[in-house]
Formats: C-alpha cells, sequence, structure tokens
C-alpha cells in the first residue's frame, strides 16, 4: 500500500470526526505517516506557501518553484499555496507546472482594485497644477505618499508591516482548512504573511513539520526600514511566530549566523539561490546582439538606489571621454541596463554626460534576459554598498554564473559575500575605484572579443537548484532522522 492511498483513506476516515478532534488525530497520524515514509523512503506530503510564484514574472518566484519541480520529479505529493496572478502573458513566466499542485488564492476584489489604480497612476504624466480637479490633486498625493511608503519605507511592498498580503492570510487558511495534514510545510519569505499562514497551520495541528525560510529579511531590512510604531512591533511578532518553527534556512552564510543568533533553539540551514541548467536548454543558439563590434556590458536585474550605485562605473567612462587619448575606444562600447526600478538612472547617466554609450532596455521576458547575459562581453555586478550589511546573495548572481559571461564587480568598499563568491568561482574581477575601472575598460575596448569564464563544473554544481532542493529536505530532520 502506498502512503497516497494510505493518506486518502484516512482522510476519509478523519472527516467523521468534528474538528477538535479531526486536527489531534491528525497530528498523530501525520507524525505517524512520516515516520513509515523515513523507514520506507514513501513520498512525502508537502506544503509550501510563497505569494511569489510562476507565471509571476520576479526572481523570487524561481525558488519556490524549483522546489516543487524537483520534489514533484522525486515522487513527493507537493502543493503549493500561492496569490492569485494578474500578470500580462510578455511579462510572465511560462514554466512547465506539472508534478505538483497549486493552489492559488485571490486577495479581496477591492486590494486588486487597489493595486491596479495605483500601477495605473504610476504612468499619468501630472498636468499642470493649476488646472487640477482637486478630486485627482488629491488622488495623486495620496498615489505619491503611497509610493513613498513603498519605495522608501518597504510598507505594502512584501517587507514591512502593513503588507497588502496580510489581507490574504485569513482567505489562504480558509481555503485550506479542510486540507489532510502535511508531513513538512515551508514557508518563504517575504512577505512575511507566509509565516503567519505556516505558524497558524502547525498551530492548528494541520502539519507536522515547518520549515521557515528568509529569501529576505523581516524586521532586521537592510532594504527598508520601515514606518514606526510598526517597525518595532515587528520585531517581536516574528521573534514570536518563527520561534515555533522546526528549521530556519536561508540564502547565505552570514544570514545564518544572524539567525542562529536570533533563535538559538532553532536548526538554521543555509540553502543559497542557485540556477536550473534546464533553464539555458532551449534558449536559441543565436546571438541576440548584431556582430557590429561592440564591447557590450550588461545589467539584469532591479537596482536599489542608496544601497547600490553604478556611478563608478559611469566615472571611469566620462574619464575616458575627457582623455583624448583613448576616447575613440567608446565608439566600441554600449551598457545596458534592464529589469524593473531603475527609474534614478536617466538622472545618473545625465549628470555624467553618457547617453550615446549607456541605455535603458526596460522590462523584458526572463528568455530575453538570460540570452543577453549569455551574449554580453560582461555583467555588471553592483554589490551592497552598506559595510554593516553582508550576505546578500540574489538569484541574478547566480544566473550570471551558470552564463560564463565574466563578471565585473563593483563597489564603494571592501569585498562582500557575493563578490567573495565571484572571486571564489574565477568568474571575474572586483574593483571598487573607478581609475582601475577604467584601466580595465581601456584593456576590453582595444580588443573587444568575447571571452567565457573558466568556472570548475564541480563548482556550479553546488548551487543547482536540483542539488540545493535536495539539501534542503534532506535538512528537515523530525525525530532525528531526515524527512527522506
Amino acid at each position: 500500500m502506498t502512503k497516497k492511498t494510505i493518506d486518502n483513506v484516512v482522510y476519509v476516515l478523519l472527516n467523521t470526526f468534528k474538528r477538535p478532534l479531526r486536527l489531534s488525530l491528525c497530528l498523530s497520524v501525520s507524525k505517524i505517516m512520516t515516520k513509515i515514509a523515513i523507514t520506507r523512503k514513501l513520498n512525502v506530503r508537502i506544503l509550501i506557501i510563497s505569494t511569489y510564484f510562476p507565471p509571476l514574472n520576479s526572481i523570487a518566484s524561481l525558488r519556490p518553484y524549483s522546489w516543487a519541480k524537483s520534489w514533484g520529479r522525486a515522487g513527493h505529493d507537493v502543493t503549493v499555496l500561492t496569490t492569485e496572478k494578474h500578470v500580462e502573458a510578455a511579462h510572465s513566466y511560462n514554466l512547465p507546472m506539472d508534478g505538483f499542485r497549486t493552489i492559488a488564492v485571490p486577495f479581496p476584489k477591492w486590494i486588486t482594485r487597489l493595486k491596479l489604480h495605483y500601477h495605473a497612476d504610476e504612468h499619468v504624466p501630472l498636468k499642470n497644477s493649476s488646472k487640477l480637479k482637486w478630486k485627482h490633486f488629491f488622488k495623486k498625493a495620496f498615489s505619491s505618499f503611497f509610493h513613498f511608503l513603498r519605495n522608501k519605507k518597504g510598507l505594502f511592498n512584501t517587507c514591512r508591516m502593513p503588507d497588502f498580503s496580510d489581507f490574504w492570510i485569513r482567505p489562504a487558511l480558509k481555503v485550506i482548512e479542510k486540507e489532510f495534514c502535511w508531513d513538512l510545510v515551508i514557508s518563504t519569505a517575504g512577505p512575511y504573511a507566509t509565516h503567519i499562514v505556516a505558524a497558524y497551520i502547525k498551530k492548528r495541528k494541520q502539519a507536522h513539520y515547518w520549515v521557515a525560510d528568509y529569501r529576505d529579511a523581516w524586521s532586521d531590512s537592510r532594504i527598508y526600514p520601515g514606518l514606526f510604531p510598526f517597525n518595532r512591533l515587528e520585531s517581536w511578532v516574528e521573534r514570536y511566530l518563527v520561534g515555533q518553527a522546526d528549521c530556519i534556512t536561508t540564502v547565505s552564510e552570514p544570514f545564518a549566523k544572524t539567525y542562529a543568533a536570533k533563535f538559538p533553539q532553532i536548526k538554521v540551514v543555509t540553502i543559497e539561490n542557485g540556477f536550473d541548467p534546464e533553464d539555458l536548454v532551449n534558449l536559441s543558439a543565436n546571438s541576440i546582439f548584431p556582430q557590429d563590434g561592440k564591447f557590450r556590458i550588461v545589467y539584469s536585474g532591479s537596482i536599489y538606489f542608496g544601497k547600490q550605485d553604478p556611478s563608478p562605473l559611469f566615472k571611469s567612462i566620462s574619464d575616458i571621454q575627457n582623455d583624448k587619448n583613448s576616447v575613440h575606444l567608446l565608439e566600441h562600447l554600449e551598457v545596458l541596463f534592464i529589469g524593473p526600478n531603475q527609474q534614478h538612472l536617466g538622472e545618473l547617466i545625465s549628470k555624467y554626460n553618457l547617453e550615446p554609450w549607456v541605455k535603458l532596455g526596460g522590462f523584458i521576458d526572463r528568455e530575453n534576459s538570460l540570452k543577453m547575459q549569455r551574449d554580453a562581453h560582461a555583467l555588471l555586478f553592483l554589490a551592497w554598498n552598506d559595510s554593516s550589511t553582508d550576505g546578500i546573495i540574489t538569484g541574478k548572481l547566480f544566473e550570471y554564473l551558470y552564463s560564463k559571461t565574466p563578471i565585473l564587480s563593483i563597489s564603494n568598499h571592501g569585498i562582500e559575500a557575493s563578490q567573495k563568491l565571484i572571486v571564489e568561482a574565477n568568474a571575474g574581477v572586483v574593483y571598487t575605484s573607478p581609475i582601475e575601472i577604467a584601466e580595465w575598460l581601456r584593456t576590453c575596448l582595444i580588443s573587444p572579443i568575447k571571452q567565457h569564464s573558466e568556472i570548475d563544473p564541480q563548482f556550479l554544481n553546488r548551487y543547482d537548484r536540483r542539488f540545493l532542493a535536495k539539501k534542503l529536505l534532506e535538512s528537515c530532520s523530525p525525530n532525528g532522522a531526515p524527512v527522506i
């Protein structure tokens, strides 16, 4: 008899009892079934909770997706609890969704309307204030204030309290109320709502083992400071909720040390973001760029202004422009920025008079993004400028590593975790001075030839998402034994 058959039989039996007895019996059966799964290596019932999930085009969607895909292929019974997505086909991930079940719970309708109106207002030009009607004036004022809260403080931006996802918690719990118990529930944040849902599931005895995954920090966020008094409350709420987890996972060793100190009673494991090599298999072999003799530097992803700064690169290009002996080399240069949240770049480009060489490509689909990374001559990586923060290793860095394109990493202080990874992989160069960058550029522009990084395949295998998914599952140790 397979574990799935046993699950179905037990589920029918459990539904003959009233709720309090059903939940108590559910946990007892879950513990028994987990032990059976351990002993006989049967499939394990797993629930992944993540508001970021395909088809949503975000690097954050790929971490939980890789787990669902890998564990589904391994024969486990995987369910993903996520939000209902409203994305344009051109901006969506077209990824296979077989091998696991997805439960997409919508936000309340008024939340969806509010979000749609806010994003629509971002693209409406502000008219002459003397002609504004009061209604439109207050609408724009509110939109501006809301934009400040989102982008400066982190409120309503899947990071700090309060957040839109707060209104998703109750509907999500309602939808899965009658689901049979899971052996393992994994909540990946942000937003923090996923941890709240997981904590309630564990509390009402609907799951045996809970892994709280930190893709991004919560109350300790170095990107967004939050807003008083919520940022004082968040730290207490986080300690109380996540303190009930059985295991904590996060994306880097520095972050793991932080959470180990914060939650000394809980096991902490590093599970890097990684990359799925299968994403490169179906890419067209034709170059996305024309063969025009230009040396192309590509930056892919968001830029957190105040935290990441491309100015050293811009200063180095400006220095070459002002050097009559090497200005001619710039005819071979093109720097291309692609991705969201790059609104302030235009002003910086104008400040250094770099419009002929530095371009903004906007938001593009992931397939073309991967092709640009593969076909560029160099990839720009902007390290975190806050010297007090270490351990921010984004999924984008692993895309860069697997592209085999040399990486140009710049920052204004010493080497941090992401740059150490670049150096360890022999994947590129790390500079802090515009003078160093200018010398590197001159050398590259004299002979703009496409080269590849010589990275040890065994090094890359450590960050294969399939390997990391297996590592995560093996790290879950209820009763002192691995889940699989």
